[in-house]
C-alpha cells in the first residue's frame, strides 16, 4: 500500500483536503487534541460532549510535559504556546516540606520547567484550547443537547446517534474520560478499577478575598516575584500548592491515605475541615486552616487515586472506532502524563489517518493502536510503581539525604517526540499488520521493564546528547 499523503510531523494540510470525516467523542484535553490535530492533518472533524468542559472544568492544574508541549506549541503557528507560556507557573521547582513548614528538598519538575512544558490551570488549559479548536472552524457541539446515547459502524462508515439523530463519519474517536461510557459500548468491555491506599481533595480558587486576610495571606508569600509551589508531607497527609499569575489564583491538593484517615476520624474526610483535623499533630495546622476556608466546596473534587487495568484492544470489531486518553489507558497523576498520553494518541492518529488515506480508515486506526499502546501501557503500569514508591518512603530519611528520595521524570517519556516517531513507525507497524508479524516497539525504555530509573534530571544534560529540542524553543517549527 503507498502512502496517501504527508505533510510531514509540523505541517499543516489545507482544511478538508483529505475527504476523511471524524467523529470526537469527548471534548476534555485529549478530545480538543484529536480534533485540532485530526483538522491541522486535513480531516473534517465533528465534536460532541454534554458537558462544556471550557466553562465547567473544576479541579486542580495539569502538566503538560515536553513530548507533549511539542504537539501543542505548533498550534496557531505559536499563538497557543505565546498563551501558555505567558499564564503557566514557570517555577524551576516545587519545594517540599515537612510538616513544621521546614523545607526537606526541592521536587524534580523536569518536563514542565520554563522552557520544557506547560504546568497551568486545568479549567484555563480546557478554555484556551477550546477557543482555538472553534477558532479554526471545528463543528463543536455541547450541552446536555450534545450527549452521545449510541455508536454505530457498518463496514463504510461509523458514527453516533445524539439525541435520536444520526451522525455519520469515516471514523469515530472516543475520549470520554476514565469513567468512559463510550468504551463500554465500542469495545464491550470495562477494566476493572485498580485502587491505592490514597484519596484526593482537588481544587483552585482566586486569592482576592484571601490576600486580606491576616491569617491567610502567608500564602502569597514571595509570589510577587514569582509564581511559587510548595508540598507538605506529614504521616498518611501531603498537602500541596501551587500559584499562577503570580499568586492571583492558587491551587490545593491534599492526599491523604484512607486507611490512616479511618484510623483518626472513624470515616474517610468529606471535606477539607475533615483534612484539617488529621493534621491535629501539624505545628502549622492552624495556618492550614485558614487558607482552607478559602476553597470552594463547588470546585472540589473529591475522589479515590486509582487507574484502570490496560484494555485488551483500543479498536472497535468492525474496525472504524477507536478509544484514546484515559478511557484508554487511565493512569495514576504522579508522572503526570494523563493529559499528556492522550495528546500523544490524538496526534499519532491524526497522522496515521493522513498516510492511510479515506480508502483505508480501519487500517489507520490499527496501525495507530500498534504504535501507541504498548508506550501507553507501560507508562500506566509505571505509573502505579512510582505512585508507591512516593507514597510509602521516609521522609526522615530523606530529610538527612535528599539522594535517597525516590521520584521519577523517566526520560524516555520526557523526550520522546510522537509525531516524528509515528511518521518513522508507519511503515514498519503496517507491515508487522500485513504479514501478521511480531511489531517491535522502539519507544520503549531501554531496560526492558519501566524505564523509572531512566532520569531526565535537566535539559541541558538532555541537549547533550541530542540535536532535537522541544518545537516552542525553536520559531521555526512553530
Amino acid at each position: 500500500m503507498t502512502v496517501s499523503s504527508s505533510s510531514g510531523p509540523a505541517g499543516v494540510a489545507p482544511p478538508h483536503s483529505s475527504g476523511i470525516r471524524v467523529i470526537v467523542v469527548g471534548l476534555g484535553i485529549g478530545g480538543l487534541a484529536a480534533a485540532i490535530e485530526c483538522h491541522r492533518k486535513g480531516h473534517t472533524v465533528r465534536a460532541f460532549d454534554k458537558r462544556p468542559v471550557h466553562t465547567q472544568t473544576k479541579g486542580d492544574l495539569l502538566g503538560l510535559s515536553t513530548n507533549s508541549a511539542r504537539v501543542v506549541s505548533k498550534w496557531g503557528n505559536g499563538a497557543i504556546h505565546e498563551i501558555l507560556y505567558n499564564i503557566k507557573n514557570g517555577t524551576g521547582s516545587t519545594l517540599i516540606c515537612d510538616k513544621s513548614g521546614k523545607p526537606i528538598v526541592p521536587a524534580d519538575m523536569t518536563g514542565v520547567q520554563k522552557n520544557d512544558g506547560y504546568w497551568v490551570l486545568r479549567s484555563t488549559l480546557a478554555s484556551v484550547l477550546f477557543e482555538h479548536a472553534k477558532s479554526l472552524g471545528i463543528d463543536l457541539h455541547v450541552g446536555p443537547e450534545a450527549e452521545v446515547s449510541d455508536y454505530w459502524e457498518s463496514e463504510d462508515e461509523a458514527g453516533v446517534i445524539v439525541n435520536g439523530k444520526q451522525y455519520t463519519a469515516d471514523c469515530v474517536i472516543c475520549c470520554d474520560g476514565i469513567n468512559s461510557k463510550g468504551r463500554q459500548l465500542i469495545l464491550k468491555e470495562d477494566p476493572p478499577f485498580i485502587p491505592t491506599a490514597e484519596h484526593a481533595f482537588r481544587t483552585s480558587f482566586a486569592t482576592k478575598e484571601l490576600a486580606m486576610d491576616s491569617e491567610a495571606k502567608w500564602l502569597l508569600e514571595g509570589t510577587e516575584e514569582t509564581d511559587l509551589g510548595k508540598i507538605f508531607k506529614g504521616p498518611g497527609l501531603e498537602i500541596g500548592f501551587s500559584s499562577f499569575e503570580n499568586g492571583r489564583d492558587f491551587v490545593l491538593v491534599a492526599m491523604y491515605n484512607g486507611e490512616n484517615a479511618i484510623q483518626k476520624l472513624g470515616k474517610l474526610p468529606d471535606n477539607l475541615d475533615d483534612v484539617g483535623h488529621l493534621m491535629s499533630d501539624w505545628p502549622i495546622r492552624s495556618k492550614f486552616e485558614a487558607v482552607f476556608k478559602y476553597a470552594p466546596q463547588e470546585n472540589t473534587l473529591h475522589h479515590p487515586l486509582a487507574m484502570r487495568a490496560p484494555l485488551k484492544t483500543w479498536v472497535s470489531s468492525g474496525g472504524r472506532m477507536i478509544v484514546i486518553g484515559d478511557a484508554a489507558h487511565a493512569l495514576l497523576p504522579i508522572l503526570g502524563q494523563g493529559g499528556s498520553q492522550a495528546i500523544e494518541d490524538a496526534a499519532a492518529i491524526a497522522i496515521t489517518l493522513e498516510l492511510a488515506g479515506k480508502s483505508n480508515v480501519p487500517l489507520a486506526l490499527q496501525i495507530a493502536e500498534k504504535i501507541r499502546k504498548p508506550r501507553a501501557t507501560i507508562i500506566q503500569q509505571s505509573s502505579r510503581v512510582v505512585h508507591d514508591e512516593w507514597y510509602n518512603q521516609d521522609w526522615d530519611a530523606v530529610a538527612k539525604d535528599p539522594t535517597s528520595m525516590k521520584s521519577s521524570r523517566p526520560g524516555w517519556i520526557l523526550n520522546h517526540n510522537c509525531q516524528v516517531h509515528t511518521y518513522e513507525e508507519y511503515e514498519r507497524a503496517l507491515h508487522a499488520i500485513q504479514t501478521g508479524q511480531e511489531y517491535i516497539p522502539r519507544d520503549l525504555p531501554m531496560d526492558g521493564q519501566l524505564g523509572i530509573a531512566d532520569k531526565m534530571t535537566t535539559w541541558e544534560k538532555y541537549k547533550a546528547t541530542t540535536d532535537d529540542k522541544p518545537c516552542f524553543l525553536e520559531k521555526t517549527c512553530l
